[in-house]
């Protein structure tokens, strides 16, 4: 947030110097950003509108604020995406953080093979946050009724933003990693043809190693795409 901060009042100071006779003629164009960086975007073409002649900001959530936006409306969104690729995709999910949870940690290390092993089953809670970490805090945030929102114990968990859910286009992306064209559905079909804790591993998989860019084991406490690690993601 302090990053946020700095940055928001370096781009306000940058425009305050910009006299409106000469802005437009230095930047010829509109501000094209994403994520935080598009609500920059958004925030300086409204603020400063002699710098830039527009402000194109994708996947900006300008509004989502105590009071202008629901606190679950991300949430929802969010578990919408794997919904409307399988109907069973969210419950199937959810289901499968508690058959994680009461695996052994033989299993834990045999199935999700982290590069450091696991040596007590309490430390799940590593697998949880990495395959977080995976989808946008797709399965922390999948909500048993969506409709009701109700938020469970697996929202406490940490999470990043962007990742699978963000990046489900219908043509392959490497901006977070390489991933194939329609994750989500790509994921949604794991829950359909295995069983919920495998599906989880393969999902897992995707995200991280599609390519086979993670090689032979995980490191667990890589969370989120590799693209942000050292940027605070």
């Amino acid at each position: 947030m302090r990053r946020r901060l700095q940055s928001f009042r370096l781009a306000g100071t940058c425009c305050q110097t910009l006299d409106a006779s000469v802005a437009p003629s230095l930047i010829a164009g509109p501000a094209w950003n994403r994520s935080y960086g598009g609500m920059l975007s958004a925030w300086i073409r409204i603020r400063y509108p002699w710098v830039v002649h527009g402000s194109i900001a994708a996947s900006a959530p300008v509004l989502q604020f105590t009071g202008l936006t629901g606190p679950k409306a991300y949430n929802n969104i969010i578990t919408n995406t794997f919904g409307n690729a399988s109907a069973s995709c969210p419950k199937d999910v959810f289901a499968a953080w508690d058959l994680i949870k009461a695996l052994s940690v033989e299993d834990m290390n045999k199935i999700f093979t982290p590069c450091t092993p696991l040596t007590n089953a309490d430390q799940y809670m590593q697998i949880f946050n990495w395959l977080s970490g995976a989808i946008a805090c797709t399965s922390a945030l999948i909500v048993r009724d969506a409709s009701a929102a109700t938020l469970t114990w697996p929202f406490l968990m940490g999470c990043v933003a962007a990742d699978m859910t963000m990046a489900d286009y219908p043509y392959p992306t490497r901006f977070l990693g390489p991933l194939p064209g329609w994750p989500v559905n790509v994921a949604c079909k794991f829950f359909e043809d295995n069983d919920p804790v495998s599906a989880m591993r393969m999902l897992g998989n995707l995200f991280f190693n599609y390519t086979g860019q993670a090689g032979q084991c995980f490191d667990l406490s890589k969370v989120g795409p590799a693209t942000l690690h050292g940027l605070g993601g």
